[in-house]
């Protein structure tokens, strides 16, 4: 397979530095993506929110599988600020299995769109301002709950 090295004049390395920097995790390197360059070259990258490690070991996955012991709250910030620094119209948004979550991160994945929302030029960054979500799009009070009891994030 051949595979596009990065160019200097693109986007590539200053997404990099930015992903890094955040301390965030993409599928594009997490899954060993051979189209990284391209996607990157151009600004753009699909973010893999709950960690770097899966709680399923499917066998066509290069993604690595564990026991996550910490759940990272202030993730969905990062994400936002990701987004917000890179000009993104839109963005991917995916994750890792995490089946020792109570709710399977349903609610990382709820805050998540959150921020990202709140951080749109001229939109208040808040909660109350989701006219451009789905009707259906919410967390059950249980899942927020749930929120609360996930083991505190490690230190990166």
């Amino acid at each position: 397979m051949k595979v596009r090295a990065p160019s200097r004049d693109g986007a590539y390395f200053d997404v990099q530095k930015l992903i890094h920097g955040l301390s965030l995790h993409t599928i594009c390197e997490e899954a060993r993506c051979p189209n990284i360059s391209e996607c990157w070259g151009r600004g753009t990258a699909t973010f893999q929110i709950l960690g770097d490690t899966c709680t399923r070991a499917c066998g066509f996955c290069a993604i690595k599988t564990g026991r996550p012991t910490w759940f990272d709250d202030d993730e969905p910030r990062r994400v936002a600020e990701a987004v917000a620094s890179l000009g993104l119209e839109h963005c991917v948004v995916t994750s890792v299995a995490r089946d020792d979550l109570p709710d399977g991160g349903a609610h990382a994945f709820a805050e998540t769109i959150r921020e990202a929302l709140g951080r749109e030029p001229g939109r208040p960054r808040g909660y109350e301002d989701f006219e451009r979500l789905p009707q259906r799009f919410e967390t059950l009070p249980a899942d927020a709950e749930a929120g609360k009891q996930y083991p505190a994030a490690h230190a990166a």
